[in-house]
């Protein structure tokens, strides 16, 4: 994007007294050139996206931004993959480098969305926006263009420069009580757009201004709520028109305000309902222990020293500026927890054994926070628990969560942790053989003590025949293991006795642990079998992260298959001083995606049938001293087979001693389709070896 100055200039349909909006056009749109490459540049400097001076903004291209780029490949098939901006020249025109897989050949149409989170669903401008200029920048200051893409053999280019067109207007705000500035007092801000029509949920931090990209706004209604400390204030104007490309400046003066009489039902992360308080709903006092078959609201600051039973199907709605402590258990079957437009309402559970503990959970909004006393876990949920929204903190002596069925998390902040067990536990029961399923929100699941089994998550089949199923497609997943006292259990950051899937836009990134007897550490990622299914790992999208703890652990292994493809995955596997970034006792089968693996020994282990057809993959060994005279580890003896994509393989300590990138044995065969091998000690060599008739240690690039 070109470097944009905007002037200021009064927009008189929105003038008022105590809300005046100042606006100033963008007087140049992004423009960008693209460079289709097959090796990505990098790039160290450091450019601020957007800047604001007091009185104007600045908007410039930055180097290493993201964009999502959509082609057509040869299949005929509309894709995406994921673009970087590697230079920025005197009149701030962007070169943008991507990798294009298997684009069709001849002329095409070529998108280009901006930013690359939002383009893909990762952020959502209603629900994500944090209130900085910084955030806005890198996820939300949403940009559209298009081309046409001329592909003849392996050459890509674009006849002319693309234009990008801005979607969002930027609203920097300031809030007043009277004559005080309450700005950085704010903890929840709603923005309503015409009574409903459209919402924006931001979340600020003591900020002294609060900066929010919004869609259009013709001429319709505006209201703001904002929770502070000491109460909930509002503000509502009408007619008010924000036009995408322009930069507003208002100060809004709110007063005091109730919390409103609806709450809010979600059916994933951004998706609700308001829905009417009933009238003959019970209002929660300090008496009110027992909740049956009805519709309670904590509407005041509320304390409870007893336990109190949940009986039947409950609702519980903490509105807004309220909150309930219950220093006992809550106890029984069904409960449902609902937030209001600000999800202030708090739930605070204090006791020294089992915290909540119900058949069913449903969490929609409020902070809820348990806080176990040092016995067993904080949440245990018997059949099923589902997070759709809200801010959910637990930790427990045992487990943080303990689910005996199926969690599924739609939305929401989670924060879990356990001294002694898994942050979070899934065990199936009965038939039910336990499952994880995410499609959003941000999950941190922290194992931090030194017991027998203290990982981040344990997911297990309730039967050795059965297998549990982990399925991530969404939101952010950050999970660290402890520091086990069992060398046999280790110290995971994520295991599972079943099945995992990655996909979409998920974000995952997986810590292992250490063992308290300094034996070695825990997996990064450990898929394992049953008795007789299980141990599969299928990586189709999103980004994967993934190290092991020292030792000779794995940062992802799999008892069973490995699968990766998807243009846009990225993978970053770091195994542990003597075990592999990625190993796999069944087959790897690798079609498409970004993928590294690094490891004290060898980048992947071929224990069994690797098959590479499309994708980047580098595999890079360690600096371990090989157990045999053979190249590589002893017991790797499985077949590699290539017929397309880009293979990068580094030997590990200079003096030759280290371990291969491929650990590939004698008795492993290479067999190689329609690509060409090159050996070298550069990057990027530029003719085929004389004799080229097998791998070797130092350097390896297969095209």
């Amino acid at each position: 994007m070109a470097v944009a100055t905007m002037m200021v200039a009064a927009l008189g349909a929105c003038s008022s007294d105590d809300f005046a909006v100042k606006e100033a056009p963008i007087q140049k749109g992004k423009t960008v050139t693209l460079t289709a490459t097959l090796s990505p540049k990098e790039s160290n400097t450091d450019m601020r996206a957007l800047t604001d001076n007091g009185t104007t903004i600045g908007s410039a291209w930055a180097l290493n931004e993201e964009v999502c780029v959509e082609y057509t490949n040869g299949n005929e098939d509309f894709v995406d993959a994921k673009g970087i901006i590697t230079a920025v020249d005197d009149d701030g025109k962007a070169t943008i480098t991507v990798d294009l897989i298997n684009p069709k050949e001849g002329d095409s149409d070529i998108f280009f969305h901006y930013p690359y989170n939002i383009a893909k669903g990762i952020k959502d401008l209603t629900a994500d926006q944090i209130g900085t200029l910084d955030d806005i920048a890198a996820n939300f200051d949403d940009f559209d263009g298009d081309g046409t893409l001329n592909v003849t053999g392996d050459v890509a280019t674009l006849p002319s420069d693309v234009s990008m067109t801005r979607n969002v207007c930027i609203w920097k705000l300031a809030f007043k009580v009277g004559s005080s500035d309450i700005t950085n007092t704010i903890t929840a801000l709603n923005i309503n757009i015409s009574d409903g029509a459209r919402e924006y949920d931001i979340t600020p931090n003591e900020l002294n201004a609060i900066y929010v990209a919004l869609g259009n706004v013709s001429n319709t209604d505006v209201t703001f709520k904002a929770a502070t400390p000491s109460g909930i204030y509002s503000f509502k104007k009408d007619e008010v028109t924000l036009n995408p490309g322009y930069y507003y400046r208002s100060t809004v003066t709110l007063t005091a305000a109730n919390a409103s009489g609806t709450y809010r039902e979600y059916s994933d992360r951004t998706t609700f309902d308001n829905i009417d308080i009933p009238e003959g709903a019970k209002i929660v006092a300090s008496g009110t222990t027992s909740w049956s078959n009805d519709t309670y609201v904590v509407n005041s600051n509320v304390i409870i020293n007893n336990h109190v039973a949940v009986m039947g199907n409950v609702n519980l709605i903490l509105m807004d500026g309220a909150s309930l402590t219950v220093n006992g258990t809550i106890t029984g079957s069904n409960l449902n927890i609902y937030g209001q437009e600000l999800s202030t309402g708090k739930l605070d559970v204090v006791y020294p054994d089992i915290n909540v503990r119900l058949t069913n959970l449903a969490i929609h909004g409020g902070i809820i926070t348990v806080t176990e006393g040092g016995v067993q876990q904080g949440i245990e949920a018997y059949d099923k628990l589902d997070i759709y929204h809200g801010k959910v903190t637990t930790a427990g002596l045992v487990n943080g969560f303990m689910v005996m069925g199926d969690m599924r998390v739609f939305g929401g902040d989670i924060t879990a942790s356990s001294t002694g067990g898994a942050a979070l536990q899934i065990y199936g029961a009965g038939s039910n053989d336990g499952s994880l399923t995410m499609t959003g929100g941000t999950f941190r699941a922290t194992g931090t003590g030194t017991g027998p089994y203290n990982k981040g998550i344990l997911v297990e089949a309730g039967s050795a025949e059965g297998t549990a199923t982990v399925n991530i497609s969404g939101g952010t997943l950050i999970v660290t293991g402890g520091a086990s006292s069992n060398t046999d259990l280790g110290a995971d950051a994520i295991d599972i006795q079943g099945t995992l899937t990655i996909s979409g836009t998920a974000n995952v990134t997986a810590n292992g642990g250490t063992d308290a007897f300094d034996m070695g550490g825990g997996y990064g990622i450990n898929v394992r079998a049953g008795s007789s299914a299980g141990g599969n790992a299928t990586i189709s999208g999103g980004t994967v992260t993934a190290t092991s703890g020292p030792g000779g652990m794995a940062a992802i292994n799999t008892e069973g298959d490995l699968t990766i493809s998807g243009a846009t995955t990225q993978i970053d596997a770091t195994g542990g001083d003597m075990g592999e970034g990625i190993l796999a006792s069944g087959t790897i089968t690798i079609s498409g995606g970004n993928v590294t693996a690094t490891a004290g020994e060898n980048g992947i282990g071929l224990e069994g049938t690797t098959t590479i057809s499309g994708g980047v993959v580098t595999a890079i060994g360690g600096d371990a001293i090989a157990s045999s005279g053979a190249d590589g580890q002893v017991g790797f003896d499985g077949s590699l087979t290539m017929t397309g994509g880009k293979l990068i393989a580094t030997g590990g300590a200079k003096d030759g001693t280290g371990d291969d990138g491929l650990g590939i044995s004698d008795g492993s065969t290479i067999a190689l389709t329609g690509v060409t091998m090159y050996e070298g000690t550069s990057a990027n060599p530029t003719t085929q070896a004389a004799s080229q008739t097998v791998c070797t240690k130092r350097y390896v690039i297969i095209k």
